[in-house]
This record gives structure tokens, C-alpha cells and sequence, in this order.
């Protein structure tokens, strides 16, 4: 609980700084599969200042008996033709709830969209990788939309989650989506399902 209520705290603290623009997003997921069951929440907020490539995250996220915060800068490359076409790349630091407390991450997140007005067509993807004192992390996805609201691709995930192909269905500032399939970590089938909500 302890380290929900600091990681919820940080997270006003960096949103509320600085005048730039801000997104973020808090999503809980489960893993489910006929031997386990494992809750696990996140929040991923990014700070872009005005004028700039440069900007700031924080990602923060906790199961029943773990917890992890971390934060860094990010670069976004942007099409100057197409500004909703761009990568961002970022490198965080930060601690978790291990003996050795210390966490590094980085990602990439892309997103091409035909149309800056409308999401069908839409690609996303998303590679992730931590590591730390309680060991390694990963999450990955692409993504393309068929419709203004449902997308499928594919997903991979490590210990909270599986590899898999992506459901998912976004009707304005809630996602939600479901991925069935193996994690390698657990050796065993399995499901995510989760619900996003933007602020």
C-alpha cells in the first residue's frame, strides 16, 4: 500500500511541474492461467517541453509483493510532413523492492498513422526491457488498427504476462485488451487481460 501512495505522489508531483505537455496513463493487468493468478498495475507519464525533442518520463508499477519506480529523459524523432508519425526513445534509473535496489530500463515507442485525424490504419509499437536486482523485465507489442476502435497485433511479456496476439479495443480514454497465450518464463498457456485509462 506504502508504495502505492508514494508512486501515486510522485506521479502528481511530476505532472504538475513545469509548464509542457504532459500524458500519462495508469493501467492494471492480470495474468491468469489455470495454476496462477497475478495482479499488476502500472502508471507511465511522459513530459514533453514546448520547443523541444527532449523530454522526461516516469514509469512506476507494483504487484502483491513488488514495486518498482523509475525515471529519465526521452528524444522524440517526428516526420515533418506527417508529426503524427515518431519515434521517442528514453533511458530511465531508478529503485525497486529488492535487496539490491537499484533498476536501469530503456524503450522505443513508435506510431504511424495515415491519417492525423483518424486512428483506423494506425501502427504502434512498443519495446521495453528493464533489469535490476530482482532480474529482467520485458514488454513488447505491435499493433495495427482495422477500425477507429479495435486493433490487433502482437504481444510478448515476461513473468506478468505472455507471448501472444493482442485484442484490444480503445473507445476514447479507456483501452482495454486481452492477450492469450505462452509465457516462456512460467512454461505454461496462459491470458493477459488489462484496462487502461488515459488523464
Amino acid at each position: 500500500m506504502k508504495k502505492n501512495i508514494v508512486a501515486v505522489g510522485i506521479l502528481l508531483a511530476f505532472v504538475t511541474t513545469a509548464k509542457a505537455q504532459t500524458s500519462f496513463f495508469a493501467e492494471t493487468q492480470s495474468y491468469m492461467s489455470q495454476k496462477n493468478y497475478s495482479p499488476f498495475e502500472f502508471i507511465w507519464a511522459n513530459k514533453y517541453f514546448d520547443s523541444s525533442k527532449w523530454g522526461v518520463f516516469l514509469f512506476a508499477s507494483a504487484t502483491n509483493t513488488w514495486g518498482e519506480l523509475y525515471l529519465g529523459p526521452n528524444f522524440t524523432f517526428k516526420s515533418k510532413s506527417k508529426p503524427q508519425n515518431f519515434l521517442e526513445i528514453g533511458a530511465g534509473f531508478g529503485i525497486e523492492t529488492d535487496p539490491l535496489p537499484y533498476r536501469g530500463a530503456c524503450y522505443a515507442f513508435f506510431n504511424l498513422q495515415p491519417n492525423a485525424l483518424k486512428n483506423k490504419g494506425k501502427v504502434q509499437g512498443l519495446l521495453n526491457a528493464e533489469y535490476g536486482g530482482s532480474g529482467y523485465w520485458y514488454l513488447g507489442f505491435i499493433t495495427k488498427n482495422i477500425t477507429e476502435k479495435v486493433a490487433i497485433g502482437i504481444h510478448a511479456q515476461a513473468f506478468t504476462g505472455v507471448w501472444g496476439l493482442r485484442f484490444q479495443y480503445q473507445p476514447g480514454y479507456f483501452m482495454f485488451y486481452v492477450v492469450p497465450g505462452y509465457s516462456l518464463e512460467r512454461n505454461e498457456f496462459g491470458a493477459v487481460v488489462a484496462l487502461r485509462c488515459y488523464f
